[in-house]
């Protein structure tokens, strides 16, 4: 059930994308509601910058870990396949950039930008898990 899709004409949507889309955004919005006024100018800066940064450090890692795909299909790299250490390696690019990007531009200590990102990171996380548990089984 989890390869299922949805047709849209030539493009196919698979459930477990608009499960992760919809996740990020809600993980987005319930992290804008509970979070103070300070952190909330974070989150709306960076949150989707951190989302196009993960995207990059997703198809790198399996550049990386899986180059045997690019060879056999050169255009294995634009379709999101990859394994789970690709997405964890994937995130903690993401937290080492966005942090190096975050210092140069603001003043912002490590422990703000910790709780705030890991938050981001955990409820994704959650929502991810749970609707998928709850929606392919």
């Amino acid at each position: 059930m989890l390869l299922d899709a949805i047709q849209l004409g030539p493009f196919t949507i698979h459930y477990m994308y608009t499960v992760s889309a919809s996740s990020f955004l809600c993980a987005y919005f319930l992290l804008q509601w509970l979070v103070s006024d300070s952190l909330k100018q974070y989150i709306k800066k960076y949150f989707f910058e951190g989302i196009i940064f993960y995207i990059v450090a997703f198809k790198g890692s399996i550049l990386f870990f899986n180059p045997h795909l690019i060879l056999q299909n050169p255009f294995a790299f634009f379709m999101f396949n990859g394994t789970t250490r690709n997405a964890y390696v994937a995130l903690c690019i993401t937290y080492a950039i966005l942090l190096l990007y975050i210092k140069q531009k603001e003043s912002i200590s490590i422990q703000t930008y910790t709780f705030t990102f890991g938050s981001i990171s955990i409820v994704y996380m959650i929502l991810y898990y749970s609707v998928s548990a709850i929606w392919f089984t």
